[in-house]
């Protein structure tokens, strides 16, 4: 007895390979756990094939119960250990060279015993039965002969011609199930392809949206686009801050008292005069004052003279009361010049009227300016201002110069409590008829497809991104994704694979997709290259969930 180690990720050709390397009539092939072997029936069927080809008696060790099992089925003796393969002496004393023992440990109670799928018949032809002698019927009656010879009578003609019958209905039967037989044991294959499935994209394209084109193209990569103009109109009544003042100086009389004996005093027109609370008045005329006199030699008799004079200021504050007035002119010495009002200064008014101020101007238009900013924005989010089956590309907007009225000037000054005024503009926006856009993604990926792929139509999916506006032009980011399929040639590929082994059929299919292939009877390891006894569907690829 010999015994084999296999690795993980050996293939059935290595475990062929080793056997046919070994001569030792009994081998034990050793499969770790997670073994590739271990994974198919297949790939025991083809052992099992292996087996009675090179008659030898080839038996499976592995802890895994699930593979034992599929081993048993495939004909294999299935041990858990090398140990209990080498007690049980894996293979019987007796046994046949190329049919091996089976031979499985006691499962676990809690395990159920694989079933064991028994030898296939070898497929052969039917036979024609060989003759049978007749037996000869008992005699009715028996006569003593001399020498101890009995005798026996002949059967009669009837009952021979029963059991001729007889056999042959039995004869026909054997054939018929002999017929069923073939053609329930005679090897088939059924393949099936899944054609793979392969993502297309994402594909990026931008494309300007231009109000001069008609249609969308590719090419050139616009989509046609409308300007969109609308009226905005903004009107109010504004209360009139401006002020109008209407002020008058007051008026009045000083007397300018000379006390110098030594000479004539001139006061000049527009000599300043003031009050103590600095309340000041500019005389209207020059005026000189004579000398002063002494008289009796005790006695001085200053020199006087009057003149009008005006408030510097005007306005109520110039109306001061009598003899208010006491300052004399910057310059003149207060001791030898003296001045006084007799009475009081009259005349200073001030009155305030309402009258409309560039102000008042400024701020009503940027209030209206405002409304139509409000106006143009609420335009832009009501759907009726796009045209049906467009959509406004709201960096677009623009607003012309609004038009007042009446004309501010017109208003400026006006005497009013309240005024009147309106503000008028024409505003524009641009828009696109978006349903343009998917028509040239998908041109876009039918041109990105590579040669003898067909579109998956479920699976194409266009993003259409918010509209820009770069350097001028409107442009819209659009991406395509999509799956696509390559259609298959089931008859090129079936006789591609007719006569090629199991595996070699999966290695020759597999780069076109899923591959599933199923044999009858089960330990049939080679594609049949009889046209009614192998068939190859291609499935179409279903579209992915999403």
């Amino acid at each position: 007895m010999a015994v084999a180690y296999l690795d993980v990720e050996d293939e059935i050709t290595t475990a062929v390979t080793r056997i046919r390397a070994s001569e030792e009539p009994h081998l034990a092939l050793v499969l770790p756990p997670g073994s590739r072997i271990g994974t198919s029936r297949i790939n025991f069927r083809l052992l099992a094939r292996e087996a009675r080809e090179s008659q030898r008696s080839i038996a499976i060790v592995t802890v895994e119960p699930g593979v034992r099992a599929i081993a048993v089925s495939a004909g294999l003796a299935a041990y858990a250990s090398v140990g209990e393969y080498e007690a049980a002496g894996a293979v019987d004393a007796g046994a046949e060279p190329g049919r091996p023992t089976v031979v499985t440990p006691p499962a676990p109670e809690s395990e159920s015993r694989a079933p064991v799928e028994p030898e296939p018949a070898p497929l052969v032809e039917p036979q024609p039965a060989p003759p049978t002698a007749t037996p000869r019927p008992e005699p009715a009656f028996d006569l003593p002969l001399a020498g101890g010879l009995r005798r026996e009578t002949a059967p009669a003609p009837g009952r021979r011609r029963g059991f001729v019958i007889a056999l042959v209905a039995l004869l026909a039967v054997a054939l018929v199930l002999a017929a069923v037989g073939a053609l329930l044991v005679l090897p088939s294959a059924t393949i099936t392809v899944v054609p793979r499935i392969e993502d297309v994209g994402p594909i990026a394209l931008t494309i300007v949206a231009d109000p001069q084109a008609t249609e969308p193209d590719l090419v050139t990569g616009v989509v046609p686009a409308q300007t969109v103009e609308f009226s905005l109109r903004a009107s109010r009544v504004f209360d009139v801050t401006g002020v109008k003042v209407s002020e008058t100086k007051a008026t009045g009389t000083v007397v300018f008292t000379n006390l110098d004996t030594g000479g004539r005093n001139t006061i000049p027109a527009g000599s300043i005069v003031a009050t103590d609370s600095n309340v000041r008045f500019a005389t209207l005329a020059a005026v000189t004052l004579p000398r002063a006199k002494i008289i009796g030699g005790t006695r001085i008799v200053p020199g006087r003279a009057t003149v009008r004079v005006e408030a510097v200021a005007a306005g109520e504050s110039g109306n001061v009361a009598a003899n208010a007035i006491d300052n004399v002119p910057s310059g003149e010495d207060p001791i030898v010049l003296q001045v006084s009002n007799p009475d009081a200064t009259t005349g200073g008014t001030r009155t305030e009227t309402k009258q409309v101020s560039q102000d008042d101007l400024d701020q009503a238009l940027a209030a209206l300016s405002t409304d139509l900013d409000s106006q143009l924005a609420a335009a832009l989010a009501e759907p009726a201002t796009a045209p049906a089956g467009t959509t406004l590309v709201q960096d677009t907007a623009a607003m012309g110069d609004p038009a007042p009225e009446p004309a501010p000037k017109s208003l400026l000054g006006q005497e009013v409590e309240t005024f009147e005024l309106t503000l008028s503009a024409t505003a524009t926006v641009l828009a696109i008829d978006e349903s343009g856009l998917e028509p040239l993604a998908r041109e876009a990926l039918t041109a990105e497809l590579p040669t003898g792929r067909e579109v998956l139509p479920d699976t194409v999916q266009v993003t259409i991104g918010e509209p820009r506006v770069e350097e001028g032009r409107v442009t819209i980011a659009v991406s395509v994704t999509a799956r696509a399929w390559q259609p298959l040639d089931a008859a090129a590929l079936l006789a591609r694979v007719r006569g090629l082994s199991v595996a070699e059929a999966y290695a020759a299919l597999e780069s076109y997709g899923e591959v599933t292939i199923e044999t009858s009877p089960f330990y049939v390891g080679t594609i049949p290259t009889l046209d009614d006894r192998t068939t190859l569907t291609i499935s179409s690829p279903a579209s992915p969930s999403p």
